[in-house]
C-alpha cells in the first residue's frame, strides 16, 4: 500500500511539474470526459483536499491529532 502510494504522489508531482503556460489549456482526457490539464489539476488538488479534511475528521474521532495540527 505505501509503495502504490509513493507511486501515485510521484505521479502527481510529474504531472504538477509538466504544466507550464502553454499547455495550461490543452485538452486531455480526464475520467468520463475531457478537461483542460490544468482543470484536471485543480480537481486533483480539490479533491486531496477533501479526503484530507475526511480523515482529519475521523482521525480527531478517534482520539488522534491530524497531521497538519501537531505542534499547535
Amino acid at each position: 500500500l505505501v509503495t502504490a502510494l509513493k507511486e501515485s504522489f510521484a505521479d502527481c508531482d510529474a504531472a504538477f511539474d509538466s504544466l507550464t503556460d502553454a499547455s495550461a489549456f490543452e485538452v486531455v482526457a480526464a475520467g468520463r470526459g475531457k478537461r483542460s490539464r490544468v482543470g484536471a489539476l485543480i480537481g486533483t488538488t480539490s479533491h486531496s483536499n477533501e479526503e484530507y479534511g475526511y480523515m482529519a475528521v475521523y482521525m480527531r474521532l478517534k482520539g488522534i491529532v491530524p497531521p497538519s495540527s501537531e505542534g499547535r
